[in-house]
């Protein structure tokens, strides 16, 4: 929670990561794959939802979830329906309301995350490029980075 004059703000972050190598200036960036993207934007989406609840206990406040990644099957679109559909954050998508894995989801991909998340406000998917490394003989994996950012505000603000 940062504290500006009489306003409180509060962040949450998230970083996900796809497989990367690149030595840059005499320093060498390994980034291991994080996978399971359908949990990452569950936990995204989550983080969310605790933004607005803590948000509505307060008199001045706001905050933002931020997401930095540069794994592309975060804002690419899927050609396939998934157990996670409800928790896509593909390019341009408005997400509000109640998100809930699909019936098929099986306990090993929902257990500790089986709640359905409530969101009150909307937020519209826009990512933005972050930094951009291009592949080369020595550069391997994504190194396209992009991030989103959703800003939370009270509910009463939103209208």
């Amino acid at each position: 929670m940062l504290f500006e004059e009489e306003r409180e703000v509060a962040f949450e972050l998230k970083y996900k990561k796809a497989r990367f190598f690149a030595p840059l200036q005499r320093e060498i960036f390994l980034l291991k794959g994080d996978s399971a993207q359908d949990i990452g934007r569950y936990d995204f989406l989550s983080d969310v939802q605790r933004l607005e609840r803590a948000i509505s206990e307060r008199r001045n406040a706001g905050g933002y979830a931020i997401l930095l990644t540069n794994d592309s099957l975060y804002w690419k679109p899927s050609p396939r329906e998934t157990i996670s559909d409800s928790f896509r954050l593909t390019e341009g998508r408005k997400i509000t309301g109640t998100l809930s894995w699909t019936a098929k989801a099986g306990k090993g991909t929902t257990e500790g995350r089986d709640l359905p998340i409530s969101l009150k406000g909307m937020y519209e998917c826009v990512w933005r490029d972050y930094s951009y490394i291009a592949p080369g003989e020595y550069v391997k994996g994504s190194g396209e980075f992009k991030y989103l950012i959703f800003t939370v505000t009270k509910t009463e603000d939103l209208t």
